[in-house]
């Protein structure tokens, strides 16, 4: 039995289709190219919280992603060009887009190894898990995290230690227990399917607001609520109405505290490549952030060989990418 644990969850941001439209949504890419356009911008959006940013700048060079509704593009662009900041149309009509996604996604052949290529709706995703468990049933078991608002199953696969093939893999699962969970959000992942597709938070109601749901991800205990979070529950950075009100937030914390000696958490979302480290709430790192960005580099470096160069990423403590 290996004596280190590494747990890894995804919370899937995805960007693709559903009943809610996005016609005529236009996603700009802005350069920032000094502190000024960074604090205007950050005013901006902050004023305008119908601004979707989908991306943060980190410094100066960098861009902002940001999707904005078709009766705002008018304001939004003379806007920035009054203050002579650089902006380009990075996505024309995100509705198109989605539509096309749907289409291409209805006109593919069944498939029968699984795609990873391609988002899988939760039914599929939860298909390769049975089917991983049933051809590999010495290397792969099931385990329940806990049970969503909506009744659904957070499920995961532990991989086991019996693997004997490939030496560094072996040697790996020899040492490491690795805990994998695909969705954590399971109720807000199906959501995007059958009728939001850019759905972010989970789908429980919050008391006094007709907006529904917290993001999973401020709703953890440790610094609740604090930089980077909204208070207001029509808000997709809203924390919750407590710390792990959100029951899918809770049962991945009380599974995380009875796996033995767990060593590494690993959140993966689905936008943007960075490889984020701690601290989100104190500027100066962690005493072993050397260490940790150590292991970051040489991360993202096997990344970016796997894929051939074709996207890159940045290592850093979360409070370089956002908290500024």
């Amino acid at each position: 039995m290996a004596d280190v644990r590494c747990f890894v969850v995804v919370l899937l941001l995805p960007v693709i289709l559903a009943t809610v439209s996005y016609d005529g949504y236009r996603t700009f890419r802005v350069t920032v190219a000094d502190d000024d356009e960074f604090y205007f911008l950050k005013s901006l959006f902050e004023t305008h919280p119908k601004y979707d940013v989908w991306k943060e700048a980190r410094r100066h060079g960098d861009h902002v992603d940001v999707m904005v509704a078709p009766d705002d593009i008018d304001y939004f662009t003379v806007t920035l060009k009054h203050k002579k900041i650089t902006f380009n149309t990075m996505i024309e009509d995100v509705g198109a887009l989605l539509t096309t996604h749907k289409q291409e996604r209805e006109a593919r052949q069944p498939q029968i190894y699984y795609d990873f290529t391609t988002y899988h709706t939760l039914e599929e995703i939860e298909g390769y898990l049975n089917e991983l468990q049933g051809n590999y049933s010495s290397q792969v078991t099931l385990f329940d995290v806990g049970t969503s608002y909506e009744g659904r199953t957070i499920r995961g696969a532990k991989l086991l230690n019996f693997y004997g093939t490939d030496p560094e893999v072996t040697d790996l699962l020899d040492n490491i227990d690795i805990y994998y969970v695909p969705v954590v959000n399971v109720d807000g992942y199906e959501y995007t399917w059958t009728s939001d597709r850019l759905w972010r938070k989970t789908r429980s109601p919050n008391e006094g607001s007709p907006c529904v749901g917290t993001d999973p991800n401020r709703n953890w205990e440790f610094f609740w609520c604090e930089q980077g979070s909204s208070t207001l529950p029509c808000s997709d950075a809203y924390c919750g109405s407590s710390a792990f009100s959100e029951v899918e937030v809770s049962s991945t914390a009380t599974y995380l505290q009875s796996v033995p000696n767990l060593q590494m958490f690993l959140s993966f979302h689905a936008y943007g490549q960075w490889y984020m480290t701690p601290w989100a709430h104190y500027i100066a790192p962690p005493d072993n952030y050397d260490e940790q960005l150590d292991v970051c580099n040489r991360a993202i470096t096997a990344l970016m060989d796997n894929n051939g160069g074709s996207v890159t990423f940045e290592c850093g403590t979360i409070q370089s990418f956002v908290g500024k």
